[in-house]
């Protein structure tokens, strides 16, 4: 399957998908409970998803989970808005695929493929949110594709000014299974502008947890390689 970042979009094509992660769906809600005010953002995030589907020519979407945000429950306004976004996005897309985040439970009926954290393989390639370990299937798959992290890299230029900037993480991992293989893990950036969670001390996801610094490679949305994350760990170090 061929496999392209799209151009300063946190999203990939993998074969004949689009593929995104971490939309959180009613995120602003939880901004408005702690008094900050910010326009409903649904719409824009279909639209940009629809936008992406003509750009790429592709019909086939993959959701990597944490569709919605509020946990553990589903309010009113939040489940029309899923609603409505999904019959939107069907407008576009032949087939949705979403693999559960740990952000969505109470999920409204979709009428979309919906897998569980597990994952699925398709073809060659494993998908799946990344708060849980995927299957064995998914796990024999010579390529990862996950979300979950948020990642996002400060940077300050000449002057102090400051920019958080979500990032690509290109990983090597070493899997132990009958065939020793190295599995090549695609973090994605989350997909809703208002995310970003930093690349901490260690990864939150527990695929992730025995992964060497010096094997994550970081990459900004416009593709600048920006090292790996050791080397961005010891500048951070020195600068700090």
């Amino acid at each position: 399957m061929k496999i392209k970042p799209v151009l300063d979009e946190p999203a990939l094509i993998v074969g004949d998908f689009l593929v995104v992660s971490d939309l959180h769906i009613g995120i602003e809600n939880e901004f408005y409970e702690k008094g900050i005010s910010i326009p409903d953002q649904t719409e824009k995030l279909l639209a940009r998803l629809i936008s992406l589907s003509r750009r790429e020519k592709v019909k086939k979407l993959i959701i990597l989970g944490d569709v919605k945000h509020l946990v553990p429950r589903t309010v009113f306004h939040e489940r029309v808005a899923l609603i409505n976004f999904f019959e939107g996005l069907k407008q576009s897309f032949k087939r949705i695929v979403l693999t559960q985040g740990n952000h969505d439970v109470l999920m409204p009926e979709l009428g979309i493929e919906i897998y569980p954290s597990t994952g699925v393989r398709i073809e060659d390639c494993g998908f799946f949110h990344g708060h849980a370990y995927p299957d064995a299937e998914v796990m024999k798959a010579s390529r990862w594709f996950m979300g979950h992290e948020h990642a996002s890299i400060e940077l300050r230029d000449s002057y102090g000014v400051r920019s958080v900037e979500p990032c690509w993480l290109r990983i090597t991992k070493e899997v132990k299974d009958e065939r020793e293989e190295k599995r090549i893990i695609t973090v994605m950036p989350p997909f809703n502008p208002l995310l970003s969670g930093g690349i901490g001390e260690r990864f939150l996801s527990p695929v992730l947890r025995d992964v060497k610094d010096s094997d994550v490679e970081v990459y900004l949305l416009d593709g600048t390689y920006l090292g790996s994350l050791q080397i961005i760990r010891r500048r951070y170090a020195r600068t700090a």
